[in-house]
């Protein structure tokens, strides 16, 4: 940006001034590089809508307050608008743009009417929607989306949002205006005919199962953006569920969300997350779901090295879920048990390991040998392996290792990963330098792919901590743990 065009955000820096903070300590708080503010304050960079919704929730404040949208008249309605929340109703641009005269808060998608008062034919109307969304979705690119990512998050989050009502899409509308004006509510009306809800429900349940399926495929940071634009299309179409379906929808999207926050290093506030969860959860009686949620935060537990607590946390979920008889209750079970072996190993109880590992593999043997990103064959062998790695039974951990990698999805970057980074250790401590190094490169394209901050940077300390140690002065080693280092380290330039 040349100097000419840079305009400082002197309403974002009057407001970090004011509470006294820092630039270092607002960057902390949205988990962003560290002279990202500066630039922001400076005029260098905007931020895109990612960051602008984390800037809003830390100030408290709209995208207006905090200068983070222009106010020009060149800038998009909404940004025009966003001078406060009491224009919503009045401002002749919003009731023109959106609304039809003589029906207040009406949608309509057979006539527009445009600021000059023209009518837009609805082809006119067709082209101003895809306008509108290309230049927002193009600031997803801008932020480093690629475009196969980006068809892949619209294509679940379309799957809920496509079967919204007319009315409820309406609704939707207001909402989303609301929301870029500063937070005003507003209230939805109409209703929906049973076999509408009942759409609603199918449509959003498919969405999140979907969403579920991207979090094994794409990066983390994605897929907590598609689980906070389903948290929104559920919150808004809420009035509209059965009291029985809804809090199945809210916890499968919080344990979405909270997942997707693990993996960006986010813990208690992914913690968090899956405590709405079960709160959603207890609300319906739904005790496979309460396990759920109890088992991702034992997954927490166990990263934080709390690993007694993760233990009984395990054990608590498998008591909540013994008594299920479906497949998909059996499979929780094993999935369980074999978290509870590899605590049991990280606490030293190899007895309990064991018995934990045969129990869990005889639930899978009731169970087709298909491949399913919960828990299958291959997870339990990758379970199996990185017990024996932890109980420095390296010729076992590279059996069981191998074999889950070999028969895990290549598309499952979650997975491949979590084996991976095990196995290329195993083989650092057997000293089979040649496979080490394949493995390494392995997993150093899967953790690139996944974009998780956090779990690269554990992976840059497997490397420095197991993988230099074992082959120490090994040139070819210590040249790909700098290049890796400096792949995973350099910020990615989108095109």
């Amino acid at each position: 940006m040349s100097e000419t065009a840079r305009q400082p955000n002197k309403r974002l820096r009057h407001e970090r001034e004011a509470r006294g903070w820092s630039q270092a300590y607002v960057a902390r708080q949205l988990e962003a590089d560290a002279n990202i503010v500066s630039r922001w304050e400076s005029g260098e960079r905007k931020p895109g809508p990612y960051y602008r919704q984390k800037l809003c929730a830390l100030f408290g404040k709209s995208a207006v307050e905090l200068g983070l949208v222009e106010t020009s008249p060149e800038t998009s309605v909404a940004s025009n608008l966003a001078v406060s929340p009491q224009n919503l109703n009045t401002h002749p641009a919003v009731t023109d743009l959106l609304y039809e005269p003589g029906e207040h808060l009406s949608f309509s998608s057979h006539a527009f009417i445009p600021a000059h008062g023209n009518h837009l034919t609805p082809d006119q109307y067709a082209g101003f929607l895809l306008a509108r969304s290309a230049t927002d979705l193009a600031t997803l690119l801008q932020e480093g989306w690629s475009r196969e990512t980006l068809l892949q998050a619209l294509q679940v989050v379309l799957q809920g949002a496509a079967a919204m009502s007319r009315i409820t899409r309406r609704s939707f509308v207001e909402l989303s205006l609301a929301s870029m004006l500063g937070g005003l509510p507003l209230s939805t009306g109409g209703r929906l005919s049973a076999e509408e809800r009942m759409q609603l429900h199918q449509a959003l349940g498919e969405s999140i199962a979907n969403g579920w399926k991207l979090f094994h495929t794409t990066n983390s940071r994605q897929v907590l953006a598609v689980g906070q634009a389903q948290l929104l299309l559920i919150q808004q179409v809420s009035s509209y569920l059965y009291p029985n379906g809804k809090p199945f929808l809210y916890a499968g999207v919080y344990n979405l969300i909270g997942a997707a926050l693990r993996f960006q290093g986010s813990l208690e506030e992914a913690y968090q997350s899956h405590e709405r969860a079960y709160i959603a959860s207890l609300e319906g009686m739904n005790t496979w779901s309460m396990a759920q949620s109890r088992t991702c935060q034992a997954n927490i537990l166990k990263e934080q090295g709390r690993y007694s607590e993760a233990l009984q946390s395990f054990e608590a979920a498998l008591r909540l879920i013994s008594q299920q008889p479906d497949s998909e209750s059996t499979r929780l079970q094993a999935h369980l048990l074999a978290s509870i072996a590899e605590s049991a190993a990280l606490l030293g109880e190899q007895k309990l390991v064991q018995k934990s590992l045969d129990k869990s593999a005889k639930l899978l043997d009731q169970l087709p040998s298909i491949p399913v990103e919960e828990f299958d064959h291959a997870s339990w062998h990758q379970f199996a392996g990185t017990c024996a790695l932890i109980l420095n039974q390296s010729d076992q951990a590279i059996r069981e290792l191998q074999r889950a990698i070999d028969m895990i999805p290549s598309d499952w970057l979650v997975r491949q990963a979590i084996t991976l980074i095990p196995l290329s250790i195993a083989y650092a401590r057997h000293k089979e330098r040649d496979k080490c190094i394949a493995a390494v490169e392995k997993a150093a394209q899967v953790v690139q792919a996944m974009s998780s901050a956090a779990f690269q940077q554990q992976f840059l300390g497997y490397l420095e901590q197991e993988i230099e140690v074992a082959f120490p002065g090994d040139r070819q080693i210590s040249t790909l743990v700098a290049k890796i280092r400096q792949q995973l380290t350099t910020p990615a330039i989108s095109a």
